[in-house]
């Protein structure tokens, strides 16, 4: 599979939603449009998980931007940093070691993908981070949002950025 929806083949079209194939014995989900549906997909899908039949992982990127693509590469490395922040706070050892072994090899293979170096991503974290102060205060991981961007800021250290 060559990573690219336009090469993939239709499988089912929805109302919200499209459905291909995406390799061997694989879907990929694009939703046509953000919904009020979508909290019940992702409900669904965790129930679905929970009993244990073979689901995909969740991964909600509602915000995508069309500028330059490493504001996307940094929303979606602050996505990964608070989810596994929430991680921590009682999922068993394996499935958050397994999550963060997803999150680096994703988010390493896009940068590779997009020739991006983590000089040039940082002023993008850091704008990311500031601004998702204001559309998402509902994530515990508030202050650590600040305490990231005050380190960025004065070159102090800090865990996140270690990535």
């Amino acid at each position: 599979m060559s990573g690219s929806a336009e090469n993939a083949t239709l499988l089912a079209k929805g109302a919200t939603a499209d459905v291909y194939a995406w390799g061997e014995g694989r879907v990929l989900k694009l939703f046509t449009e953000r919904t009020p549906w979508h909290a019940n997909e992702v409900s669904a899908t965790r129930a679905a998980q929970e009993a244990g039949l073979p689901v995909p992982a969740l991964i909600d990127w509602a915000i995508g931007t069309r500028c330059n693509p490493l504001a996307d590469y940094a929303r979606t490395w602050l996505i990964s940093r608070m989810w596994l922040d929430s991680l921590e706070m009682g999922a068993p050892e394996q499935v958050r070691l397994l999550w963060r072994r997803f999150w680096r090899t994703y988010l390493q293979r896009y940068g590779e993908l997009r020739s991006s170096s983590p000089e040039a991503l940082l002023p993008w974290q850091i704008v990311v981070a500031t601004a998702s102060l204001a559309w998402d205060r509902s994530v515990a991981s508030t202050g650590q949002r600040v305490s990231f961007v005050q380190a960025a800021l004065c070159g102090a250290e800090h865990p996140w950025l270690s990535d």
